[in-house]
């Protein structure tokens, strides 16, 4: 579809600097557009980035406490609250990584120390599912210091 003249409404070509209709200047309409478009679209990128760059003042400091929740939560998956580490720990072991369905895992705060226990069953060697429980010993950068009991 071939632009029009603003002014009478016939269609012109792109490349008309005047129209061979009425002779309105279309270059001067065409470059008022062009700035006005700019600007519009410079606004809104102006205003995005204030709005995400903006210190929001009423963010409340965290306390110790909610930093070391924070760090401890992050050792942990989101998705079914397994400890990371530990499952690929124990998925290693395995004879059938695939057969490991994670049941629930938990974990006791001493200060340094996260004592974490968790729950899965997994396919023995024998090809029978069994339920097992892992108890591990982890310092507060998730990493497994100690297994302080594999039960069968």
């Amino acid at each position: 579809m071939k632009p029009k003249c603003y002014h009478c409404k016939k269609e012109v070509s792109n490349k008309d600097d005047l129209c061979p209709h009425c002779g309105t200047n279309l270059k001067s309409r065409r470059k008022a557009l062009g700035i006005g478009c700019g600007l519009f679209v410079f606004i809104i990128v102006a205003m995005a980035s204030l709005a995400f760059l903006s210190d929001d003042d009423t963010t409340p400091e965290l306390t110790a406490e909610q930093k070391r929740t924070q760090k401890i939560e992050k050792c942990f998956s989101a998705w079914d609250g397994s400890q990371i580490n530990l499952t690929n720990r124990i998925k290693s072991s395995l004879n059938d990584e695939d057969s490991y369905k994670h049941i629930e895992t938990t974990y006791i705060d001493k200060d340094s120390v996260l004592y974490v226990q968790t729950i899965f069953s997994a396919k023995n060697g024998f090809g029978g599912t069994i339920k097992q429980t892992v108890i591990v010993e982890t310092n507060l950068n998730c990493e497994i210091t100690d297994v302080v009991q594999w039960i069968q």
